[in-house]
């Protein structure tokens, strides 16, 4: 996933973030007051708030400098969170916007199988069809920081299994 924090050239006590787009993001932006600049294509902040927003990214994105990566298999089914999306945790790994759009993965790959190219309805787009099995066998292989995996229930870490 690409994530860039870097300094305002500007304004040097700003920084900017750039991500991409997410919804629950975008919520905690507005929360520490952010600010969206269209030719940065970015979120601008004071640097005072660096940390806030490192937790913003970690709670959204599972972004983190430091934490330790590690990489897990598990079945896209197992993860729906909404119809359109693949979470683990609270971390989007996929999701698909429109009903005749691919689904978009976030450090994430199709180890077998494949996903659906459509789905939903043009209203509720959805990751799979209701109506037939494509699709529902795929596996799914993401890094997630060890800490995301550690805050999983056990019932999510049952259905996961840990490559590295």
């Amino acid at each position: 996933m690409n994530i860039e924090i870097i300094k305002d050239r500007f304004n040097k006590n700003n920084i900017i973030v750039k991500s991409p787009y997410n919804e629950d993001f975008i919520e905690k932006c507005h929360k520490l007051n952010g600010k969206f600049d269209y030719n940065y294509k970015g979120w601008v902040f004071p640097e005072a708030l660096i940390e806030d927003i490192k937790q913003a990214l970690f709670e959204v994105y599972d972004w983190s400098e430091t934490e330790e990566k590690i990489e897990i298999e598990y079945k896209a089914i197992d993860f729906i969170a909404k119809e359109n999306e693949i979470r683990i945790g609270n971390k989007l790994v996929g999701i698909r916007t429109e009903r005749d759009y691919r689904v978009t993965l976030y450090d994430t790959v199709v180890e077998y199988g494949q996903l659906p190219k459509t789905g939903g309805s043009g209203k509720y787009p959805s990751i799979f069809e209701n109506t037939n099995d494509v699709g529902k066998d795929t596996i799914l292989k993401s890094k997630i920081t060890k800490k995301l995996y550690d805050k999983l229930s056990d019932e999510d870490k049952e259905k996961i299994k840990i490559m590295k």
